[in-house]
């Protein structure tokens, strides 16, 4: 019924009621229940509700049946009801449409024109596995009381505070727009031939074998992306984008750029002493670039291997890119901001294991042909992911913080276009900054040249009486022999040994960025202190041989952090 039948209906009703009609004309009747419908159009419900109201005072001043009355002060009832929830609906309606209005545009990495199809759907991880998720505050709890594992990787959702800012500034357009930053490309055939298990420890001149590009991100983006490309000629995901993963230096980018690569969440994790390091020799470099360019080779990049030195990069890569298997050393955390990527984690015992077992399927291959040639069969033939052989494996969205272990093996396929910011960590508290430090100047458990190595110049490659100096492990002196010959060889001449002198005594530097009570503990744990004058003295004598002066800020001993600076 409309309201207008309906209040026909009522006042047929108390007519009725009021010529005693009803009793006289029809005989005892059963009783029964009526469930009457009630319409009110756009722009009738003042108009609805002061009529109803209108009817039930009638019905009360003329004393009518409880019924009549009931069925009056129920619709009324329910009229006011709805009224106040429609109201309620509509301002909420209208508070969403100010805030979609208020709130940025979706803003991607690439646009239709550029951006490679994203990879199907079966190509992501069903579930994720042993990977768990915290909030920012339940992890920074978690490691505060020690139930936080820093041995496996986890994610904080939402851990990306800076999201909105970093979405607007990491986009094709704007690296397109750096015409003067080069980066790193080596071609899909060299790739290929680059990849390999065994070159965790290859030496600094190896990498001089492959035909590596120095290309501007334009060429990149046409390279890896469709920037450019015809329509009948678009790249398509997978063996076209496999080798295009790069990894960009923030100390390669401009200045106003770094400044927005600080992950916030750090801070709460308490887990930023390598990018206050980083953030030092970078303040170091910038102060002395004009001196300290002359004591090294001509090609080397001073922002790149004695500022940053890759602290902190934008990870980035087209649909379908995405390295081999291998072992970082270093943890860090990766904050994706735009795209989505399928990660994989396995212990080094476990990949040993299995890297024996599956000689003739595990092979050091791209991450879009481990999951499309040999992920299943090494699940299915080589117990891959049983008790024995356990793994991680999650879909990072974006938005998400993940945590990546150094030690463990892991591979990263890009799903979609996907570009993150990238930060090296260690735990909290001194000893994993001295940890990390000393990693840097002499540990040769570490293994790897130059690094492990590099205080070995300053004492004229005479590796016992520098581990006697440090009171450190002595190397094996066949050993020792050996990589004193490979260093003594790869770094010939008095600019190419400046070169890993600069490196030990940037790293010490780096160390004055730490709070004062952090700094001082370090200084008094680390290599630095014992090195320091060796290495400074040894540059000095290198910078006679090129009749160059000695700067006074590098013979002068270490400050114990950034307030005595």
């Amino acid at each position: 019924f409309s309201l207008g039948r309906m209040l026909r209906l009522v006042h047929l009703l108390l007519l009725a009621g009021l010529l005693g009609l009803a009793e006289a004309a029809r005989p005892q009747l059963p009783a029964w229940n009526f469930a009457l419908t009630l319409r009110v159009g756009p722009g009738e419900w003042d108009q609805s509700i002061t009529e109803l109201t209108a009817l039930l005072e009638y019905a009360q001043a003329q004393k009518m049946g409880q019924n009549s009355q009931l069925l009056l002060r129920g619709s009324l009832e329910k009229l006011k009801d709805k009224a106040v929830e429609l109201e309620e609906q509509l301002a909420k309606q209208e508070e969403a449409k100010k805030k979609e209005a208020a709130a940025p545009k979706a803003v991607a990495f690439t646009d239709k024109a550029v951006a490679v199809k994203p990879l199907k759907a079966s190509m992501a991880a069903k579930k994720d596995i042993k990977v768990k998720r915290y909030s920012v505050a339940e992890a920074v709890r978690l490691l505060q009381t020690k139930k936080l594992t820093l041995n496996a990787p986890f994610i904080i959702k939402n851990g990306v505070a800076e999201l909105e800012t970093l979405q607007a500034r990491l986009t094709a357009d704007q690296f397109i727009a750096l015409r003067d930053t080069r980066i790193r490309y080596y071609a899909p055939i060299v790739a290929k031939k680059k990849r390999s298990f065994d070159q965790q420890q290859q030496q600094p001149q190896d990498e001089e074998e492959y035909e590596v590009q120095m290309i501007s991100l334009e060429d990149w983006f046409r390279e890896c992306f469709n920037l450019g490309a015809k329509p009948d000629f678009r790249r398509m995901p997978g063996y076209g984008t496999e080798h295009c993963e790069q990894a960009v230096d923030a100390a390669a980018l401009p200045q106003e750029w770094v400044e927005l690569l600080s992950l916030s969440a750090l801070t709460d994790l308490d887990m930023t002493a390598l990018r206050d390091m980083a953030m030092e020799r970078e303040r170091f470099v910038s102060a002395h670039q004009d001196d300290l360019q002359k004591f090294v080779p001509d090609r080397v990049d001073l922002r790149r291997d004695f500022g940053g030195g890759e602290t902190v990069t934008i990870t980035m890569g087209s649909a379908g890119s995405g390295e081999q298997l291998r072992r970082d050393g270093t943890s860090y955390f990766d904050g994706l901001v735009h795209g989505r990527r399928r990660w994989f984690f396995i212990d080094n015992d476990s990949f040993m294991k299995l890297r024996d077992a599956a000689k003739g399927v595990l092979e050091p291959a791209s991450a879009f042909q481990f999951y499309e040639q040999q992920f299943a069969e090494l699940k299915e033939d080589y117990e891959l992911g049983n008790k024995k052989m356990p793994f991680y494996e999650c879909n990072q969205e974006v938005g998400d913080l993940l945590y990546v272990p150094g030690s463990l093996q892991r591979i990263t396929l890009a799903l979609q276009d996907s570009v993150s910011v990238t930060t090296k960590v260690v735990a909290p508290g001194s000893a994993p900054v001295v940890q990390y430090l000393n990693s840097k100047i002499y540990d040769p458990e570490g293994g790897v040249l130059p690094d492990s190595f590099a205080a070995a110049v300053c004492y004229d490659y005479n590796l016992g009486a520098l581990a006697q100096d440090l009171n450190a492990l002595q190397m094996n002196p066949m050993q020792g022999q050996m990589v004193a010959q490979i260093m003594a060889q790869s770094f010939a001449g008095p600019e190419a040994e400046n070169f890993v002198l600069m490196r030990v005594l940037g790293n010490c530097v780096g160390a004055q960025g730490l709070s004062s009570k952090l700094a001082k503990e370090v200084a008094a744990a680390s290599h630095c202190t014992k090195v320091w004058s060796r290495c400074s003295k040894k540059l000095e004598s290198n910078l006679k041989k090129l009749k160059l002066p000695m700067p006074e800020y590098l013979r002068q001993a270490q400050s114990s952090g950034r307030d005595e600076l």
